[in-house]
């Protein structure tokens, strides 16, 4: 019985218009905060996806110069063990020294973006290193 009577003070009551405009007003603005909070967190979420996925896809396509730098030394280093150093003009006398020197620099650098990079990334080229 408590609940009809509070039910019928409250239908009885004199709310003033302002109180029952503030009511009316309130409900649809709560439920658009609601909405925009809940798209705000799903977008945030979708951009971090994202970004993970564009640094396994960076990832993913290797060290692009490292790897140039390796075929380079592999090159200069053959030509020189071949005494073929006078006859290719790219590669100069003492060139494949400068090539070993280049390709350190870029492994230390590749090595240091594995290292900095997520969980994932390090697996991947776990085997290589």
């Amino acid at each position: 019985m408590g609940v009809k009577r509070v039910m019928a003070r409250i239908s009885n009551a004199k709310f003033p218009v302002r109180s029952k405009l503030v009511a009316v007003l309130l409900l649809p603005v709560l439920l658009l905060l609601a909405l925009g909070g809940s798209q705000v967190v799903s977008v945030r979420q979708d951009a971090k996806e994202a970004r993970a996925e564009a640094r396994l896809a960076a990832a993913v396509t290797g060290p692009g110069s490292f790897l140039n730098l390796l075929v380079d030394e592999r090159n200069h280093t053959a030509v020189y063990l071949l005494g073929a150093e006078d006859l290719i003009r790219s590669v100069g006398p003492g060139r494949y020294l400068e090539t070993r020197q280049l390709v350190d620099e870029a492994r230390e650098q590749f090595l240091d973006y594995i290292a900095g990079e997520d969980e994932q990334v390090q697996t991947i080229y776990a085997p290589a290193m």
